[in-house]
């Protein structure tokens, strides 16, 4: 007779062989691996501190901890990772036993320490039973979705990435099918939201704070990104040269940055980077500083690992002007500021 490891183990092998018929061995190792891990189960209780008394409703996130990262970086990894307390105040995780991770508890108006749970060794099935005390605080939970900025539906697994830019941590999650995630923000603290999928802009919003979100209308909480589109132009929110300087700015190199992970994120995309300035000076210095502007930028992604035949470099000079500011027009120092600009197009995409 079987003993109850060896049936376990059968059904395991039969569901392989099934799996391995209907998905394809990737998934199915991906299971068994996961089988073969030890986990335990985190059974938790949330109470107030003035109260005593239980909170439910309360959102419960397991953070797991990536190695090998200059500042500490949190991911959620899976489904089971994410849950809420009951009536009674309780809830219940199963973590694995070779992974970091943080608990974060969210709750508006409310904050409590985060948990953490070190490498160990620990048998299958074991339970730790822990307590976690919610104090008065100024928080606020930034709950939103990410959604197509045309048709409005909302985009799953989409990756939201949450900078504690005063603490120098951040907090990875996935969308769920709804385009749903949720994150906690403490008062007086920045944050920068980056989100971004394959086939889809990029997009940062940098100095995100509670008071922000407070003021904010319901729409303005959601996210919507554009698809890549062969042939469009788009402008860098910063220009990032000074005056007949080709050097960027660290002020803009945030929209560097967001370009170079653009690039990173679409393996499949091939650019041109256009310069322009405006129409005060000589035309040909114009052109010939726009163009050593344009091929600045192009060093730059080159130089943080993009491949130099994905990228092309443009300058355009005065040649296209936005607005009435034309050679030999008055106009204020603002006005002329509107036609410096760094744009990109992408020319092409492989597949």
């Amino acid at each position: 007779m079987l003993n109850g490891f060896g049936v376990i183990k059968k059904i395991v092998i039969l569901l392989y062989l099934w799996l391995s018929i209907a998905t394809g061995k990737a998934q199915v190792i991906s299971l068994l691996e996961r089988s073969e891990r030890p986990s335990y189960r985190v059974l938790g209780y949330v109470f107030g501190e003035k109260d005593k008394k239980p909170k439910s409703n309360v959102v419960v996130l397991a953070y797991s901890l990536e190695e090998n990262e200059s500042k500490p970086t949190y991911r959620i990894l899976e489904e089971q990772h994410q849950t809420m307390t009951d009536a009674d105040g309780r809830f219940s995780l199963e973590l694995y036993g070779d992974t970091e991770y943080m608990i974060h508890i969210m709750k508006d108006g409310f904050s409590a320490k985060p948990i953490f749970f070190n490498k160990k060794s620990v048998s299958k099935g074991e339970s730790i039973s822990i307590e976690v005390m919610l104090s008065k605080a100024v928080t606020y939970t930034y709950q939103g979705m990410v959604l197509n900025i045309d048709t409005r539906e909302p985009i799953e697994n989409a990756e939201v990435v949450l900078y504690d830019l005063t603490g120098g941590t951040s907090l990875h999650m996935k969308t769920k099918q709804n385009g749903q995630f949720n994150f906690l923000l403490e008062n007086n603290k920045e944050y920068r939201l980056e989100v971004f999928k394959s086939g889809y802009y990029y997009y940062i919003r940098n100095e995100l704070t509670v008071k922000q979100l407070l003021n904010a209308h319901p729409e303005n909480m959601n996210v919507y990104l554009e698809k890549i589109l062969v042939g469009k132009r788009i402008v860098l929110d910063y220009y990032p040269f000074e005056i007949n300087d080709d050097s960027i700015t660290k002020e803009a190199e945030a929209e560097m940055i967001k370009l170079y992970k653009l690039m990173l994120l679409n393996p499949h995309i091939n650019i041109e980077i256009g310069c322009h300035t405006d129409a005060r000076g000589d035309d040909a210095y114009n052109e010939k500083l726009s163009q050593s502007r344009a091929e600045a930028a192009r060093n730059y992604l080159i130089r943080r690992g993009i491949h130099p035949k994905r990228i092309t470099a443009k300058g355009y000079g005065e040649k296209y002007i936005l607005n009435e500011c034309t050679e030999g027009v008055k106009c204020s120092n603002e006005k002329h500021l509107e036609n410096r600009r760094l744009e990109y197009i992408v020319t092409e995409q492989v597949e």
